[in-house]
């Protein structure tokens, strides 16, 4: 993994998700390392534009509650980017109504939802 931060910091994104890849696949499912992993992945993915894998990350990441926040924020984002206003404000919707952020960063969430909503 760490491998793939010294990539990603580099700004070589697509070692940097090899690397997370290769080291998720050699993790049991119920190591409690799966998330960091799975979300260092999707800002892999994010980071060099490949949306499709970023927000299947993002998807799956968002089942783990602690990670959940972070991944809707992070899939809000990617739909912003794609022009998808319906889909972003979903995602939001989710960090709010699961009250899953906290502090500036639920501001800002509500901030651009309401921003989406006028």
């Amino acid at each position: 993994m760490e491998e793939g931060h010294i990539a990603y910091q580099a700004g070589d994104y697509d070692t940097a998700a090899q690397k997370y890849q290769t080291a998720l696949d050699k993790l049991s499912e119920k190591s409690s390392l799966v998330p960091l992993v799975r979300y260092s992945l999707a800002k892999a993915h994010e980071s060099k534009g490949d949306w499709d894998k970023a927000l299947n990350d993002y998807r799956q990441l968002a089942e783990t509650s602690s990670f959940a926040g972070e991944a809707y924020l992070a899939m809000g984002r990617i739909y912003q980017r794609q022009g998808k206003p319906e889909k972003e404000k979903e995602a939001y919707r989710k960090i709010v109504d699961g009250d899953l952020l906290s502090g500036s960063q639920r501001t800002m969430v509500e901030e651009k939802l309401s921003a989406l909503i006028d």
